[in-house]
């Protein structure tokens, strides 16, 4: 059963997804999730894509998801480099090198904030796809919007990052707007298959990377749940307990008891609201706090958010 409170809280901005004073371009945005997932794609490109299309990208551009001091982390200074950009309203189609040159989790943040901005409960999700590759065999680190369907009374997945008009994607068969949940798990759920024996750990990580395993997946617990509570960092991002699981590669018994408790609140099949927002009170090495230590590129930087 879901609350009142629970959708109440999902329905307003975070300080991550608030657009400030950027606002008035999402004053006349469509209410079809399709249309807005347009809309987000309209303004950003995926920084994978973009290599893998050898695109010549501006300075400015090309150093976007690697911004080490996280301010890009919040929408208003990303929409900020979008304005600068291309001035146009969102609904209008950008050359991909005037794009924000983000990550899933930009897609991800962007589609929330604009169903938010109507007013409609939404949040993002971070977890694991198997879509990305023909076999459906590697979980890939992924993002996406979790948005409140009320007329079927359940919450639905949603990626607005697929685009059937880009060739990474036209081979993929779920439906962005309604994810099956074994094909887009989010991270307890996955978590708690691992802890259960029923998958392999290292199915779960970056595509592309040898970055995988079950403390990789307890990271994304520690993200997803830090989302949940409207703190949307990215995949880059650790800190307390993470910084230690991410440091040490691998996961100790009492490190797991914390993340089978968090996991225990935030899996689909046990959801539960007013624990996932006492949870994140009761285990503050869990919460985000600084230093926030990022791992983008591949440099290794502290910084600092304010978080308060």
């Amino acid at each position: 059963m879901v609350s009142t409170d629970e959708l109440q809280f999902y329905a307003t901005q975070s300080p991550f997804t608030d657009p400030g004073r950027f606002g008035f371009l999402f004053d006349h945005a469509p209410e079809d999730e399709r249309d807005l997932a347009r809309w987000v794609r309209n303004v950003q490109f995926h920084e994978v894509y973009a290599a893998q299309a050898g695109l010549d990208l501006p300075d400015e551009a090309a150093g976007d998801p690697a911004t080490c001091d996280g301010v890009v982390r919040y929408l208003e200074p990303t929409l900020e480099r979008i304005v600068a950009r291309d001035n146009r309203p969102l609904d209008c189609e950008r050359p991909k090198n005037k794009c924000f040159i983000g990550l899933c989790r930009d897609y991800a943040a962007l589609l929330c904030a604009l169903l938010r901005h109507q007013g409609r409960p939404a949040r993002v999700r971070c977890g694991f796809a198997f879509y990305f590759e023909p076999d459906a065999t590697f979980g890939a680190d992924h993002w996406v919007t979790e948005v409140w369907d009320a007329a079927q009374d359940r919450w639905r997945l949603v990626d607005s990052e697929l685009d059937p008009d880009l060739p990474q994607h036209r081979n993929i068969t779920v439906d962005p707007f309604d994810l099956p949940r074994d094909r887009f798990q989010v991270a307890a759920t996955a978590w708690r298959l691992y802890r259960d024996g029923k998958v392999d750990p290292g199915i779960y990580g970056v595509l592309g990377t040898d970055i995988a395993g079950a403390w990789f997946m307890a990271g994304n617990v520690l993200r997803d749940v830090a989302a949940l509570n409207k703190l949307e960092l990215t995949v880059f991002d650790w800190w307390g307990l993470g910084t230690a699981l991410s440091l040490a590669g691998q996961v100790e018994d009492r490190q797991c008891a914390v993340i089978d408790t968090l996991a225990a609140a935030s899996a689909d099949e046990a959801f539960d609201f007013a624990s996932v927002r006492r949870l994140y009170d009761s285990y503050p090495e869990a919460r985000p706090s600084n230093p926030i230590k990022g791992w983008p590129k591949g440099m290794e930087v502290d910084f600092a958010l304010p978080l308060d």
